[in-house]
């Protein structure tokens, strides 16, 4: 496989933008930055991609259907071309570092803990203020 060099103007700021988490989905891999988000098609060169690609992207990861972001302190589910099917508040306070929503339930890693959704908001599942989560994986019935 060719890699296209990226020329300089719109890709320049993201050239130097710190990768916060890259994704998978389909063929395409998805790239959350401190300068929005991007996306890299198969022989195609990196590009600004979907409704965050103007917006600090400090998480992302899998989801049923696409995928879920965290955008400045909301959680933020796109489909599979980056729109935006639902946006929400995270937990207040808290600073967020993973994030999956693999099997259906939204799981927040933050500098103090792991976090669920629940239907009235945020619940704690695990840690105390110290103990960070800076990735998630999930296997049916297990958070690893």
């Amino acid at each position: 496989m060719e890699l296209k060099p990226m020329t300089e103007g719109v890709l320049d700021a993201r050239a130097r933008a710190e990768v916060k988490a890259t994704l998978r989905f389909g063929d395409r891999v998805w790239l959350a930055t401190e300068a929005g988000l991007c996306r890299r098609d198969p022989g195609e060169a990196l590009q600004p991609a979907g409704a965050l690609a103007q917006e600090r992207v400090q998480a992302l990861g899998p989801a049923q259907g696409g995928m879920i972001a965290v955008a400045h302190r909301d959680i933020v589910r796109l489909d599979g071309a980056g729109a935006v099917i639902s946006r929400r508040s995270g937990p207040q306070g808290e600073k967020i570092a993973a994030i999956s929503a693999a099997t259906g339930r939204v799981l927040l890693g933050t500098k103090s803990g792991l976090f669920a959704e629940t239907g009235e908001g945020w619940t704690r599942l695990l840690g105390e203020p110290g103990f960070e989560v800076v990735g998630i994986t999930e296997l049916p019935g297990r958070i690893i």
